[in-house]
């Protein structure tokens, strides 16, 4: 039998069902939730468009989320995100 190390992560996130996200995440669904779209949060953030995919499949993935709207009340819920009188405007 072959033993397998998981992070810490990882197993918090079993017992919570929680997971946390990265900053990056974070910031990429904070402009989410301001109704920006991928095109936008790409040249906001200064990265590609296929970046803002990938972070977007992973955030809904770690959430459990089907769309953008149902991540970002997943996230807020959580606490991952600030209360959206405190995101700035983009």
């Amino acid at each position: 039998m072959r033993s397998v190390q998981v992070s810490e992560e990882y197993v918090r996130t079993l017992e919570t069902g929680e997971c946390s996200l990265t900053p990056r995440e974070k910031g990429v669904l904070s402009l989410v939730a301001q109704g920006q779209s991928n095109k936008e949060i790409s040249s906001s953030l200064g990265i590609s468009l296929y970046t803002v995919k990938v972070h977007m499949a992973n955030i809904m993935f770690k959430l459990g989320a089907t769309h953008r709207k149902e991540a970002v009340g997943i996230a807020w819920r959580q606490g991952q995100l600030p209360s959206l009188q405190d995101v700035p405007a983009a």
